[in-house]
């Protein structure tokens, strides 16, 4: 026979009819003990539904992003079998964040424990990159006072570190009072730049690429070149092999390379972009996607090939490879609010991202009283599963983007650095 169920409510009324019946021409009683429908409620018109699982277990799915003193106090409904009873009823306020326990009594007196637990989605496998994210935090910064100088961000230890070199928890965004030793070189000629494994690295220009192994201690020379610290970003392990790039503006858009392998700089090869880096904007930079001699990239140029004045990107293989260039959303933002810059340069920065097996593009970009955060994945046709306008926006050149994983390596926490403030996402494994 197919049992239909009622809710709560409903059965209560009908087991009371059944009670004061003198008789009945089905003996029978029913046993059946079971829930259905379950809804947590989070709030008007939030629910969360439930599913059933072996061991009488109700499971319901929440973002890693969420509150869990939200559910703390709130309500449920479901459906139990005909003529059976429940304890506690669903609109008794509960705390889902911790197991909570419903039995279920059949019109025989038979019971079962139904135990209500909350999860996380389903997570994605490995080398899958991200589905989820959310924004963490994001707070205000001191406006900058060297405008006309590029903006930096790096990532040591617990620390973020912005172009003024003020020190941030990287988990809350709180300011902490920290100070960078940079004892022995010229920190207004320095950028920073932390590595795929935090590694901090400072290069100064036209004297050498540094290495600070505690924030107390004095930096270490590690390379003796000449980097014109213009743009830079780093990927690897400069204590495995890493890589350093340094924009070297001229007509085909060279970046030296500065390569790392078991903490020691060994040798500078060149990563030819193809288009001029020489131009009005003078700025130029390109987010690798990988830890080799050649790998693929973004370009990222505020200039043209052409020599406009407007926002360019493409996509390369590898150093031979055909640009591709990238339109769509990311183009047309710049073409709907506008461009601007610090004098007659655009401002611009980005590098690669990588995280759970696959390697994304992080770019930001500025135009008059806006800036542009974006995420491109070149596994998917470039879309752009982050992007995002900031408005208002003061416009000054201190933009820049770094990440660091999770103590765990669950999630990767993605920072973007607009001058008078900063944002950080959260990347996770975790489905949608």
């Amino acid at each position: 026979m197919k049992i239909k169920y009622h809710n709560w409510l409903q059965v209560a009324i009908m087991a009371t009819m059944v009670a004061f019946s003198a008789c009945s021409d089905d003996p029978t009683l029913y046993s059946d003990t079971d829930i259905t429908g379950f809804k947590v409620r989070l709030g008007e018109g939030n629910y969360k539904q439930g599913t059933i699982k072996d061991g009488n277990i109700i499971e319901f799915k929440i973002t890693p992003d969420l509150d869990l003193s939200k559910l703390n106090g709130i309500t449920c409904s479901f459906f139990i079998s005909p003529y059976a009873t429940v304890t506690p009823t669903p609109d008794v306020p509960q705390d889902f964040s911790k197991d909570v326990h419903y039995t279920v009594k059949a019109q025989d007196g038979t019971t079962t424990d139904w135990t209500v637990k909350w999860t996380y989605g389903g997570k994605l496998n490995d080398g899958e990159g991200f589905e989820y994210f959310f924004k963490k935090w994001e707070i205000s910064v001191p406006t900058p006072s060297n405008k006309d100088k590029d903006g930096f961000g790096a990532v040591f230890g617990n620390y973020i570190i912005d172009t003024q070199f003020n020190f941030y928890d990287k988990y809350t965004g709180q300011k902490v009072d920290k100070t960078l030793n940079v004892t022995g070189i010229d920190a207004s000629l320095c950028q920073l730049v932390n590595d795929d494994a935090g590694n901090l690295i400072g290069v100064v220009k036209n004297v050498g690429l540094y290495r600070w192994t505690t924030v107390e201690g004095a930096p270490q020379k590690v390379a003796n070149v000449t980097p014109g610290a213009n743009k830079v970003s780093a990927t690897g392990d400069i204590d495995k092999v890493g890589y350093v790039y340094d924009s070297k503006p001229d007509g085909v858009g060279t970046h030296a390379v500065y390569k790392f392998e078991n903490g020691s700089y060994t040798s500078t090869l060149s990563l030819v972009t193809g288009r001029p880096s020489n131009d009005s904007n003078w700025r130029q930079i390109v987010a690798v996607l990988g830890v080799s001699d050649n790998p693929p990239f973004y370009v990222i140029d505020a200039v043209n090939a052409g020599g406009v004045m407007g926002p360019e990107i493409g996509y390369k293989a590898n150093t031979a490879g055909a640009f591709n260039n990238i339109t769509g959303p990311y183009i047309d933002m710049w073409n709907k609010k506008g461009y601007a810059g610090w004098g007659n340069h655009v401002l611009i920065s980005g590098r690669g991202i990588p995280f759970n097996g696959r390697w994304y593009g992080s770019t930001i970009t500025c135009g008059w009283g806006w800036v542009g955060l974006h995420l491109l994945d070149p596994s998917n046709n470039n879309s752009l599963p982050i992007t995002e306008t900031i408005e208002p926006w003061t416009t000054n050149s201190c933009i820049w983007t770094t990440c660091s994983p999770s103590d765990d390596g669950e999630s990767l926490y993605l920072y973007y650095g607009y001058g008078v403030g900063i944002r950080c996402y959260e990347l996770t494994k975790y489905e949608k």
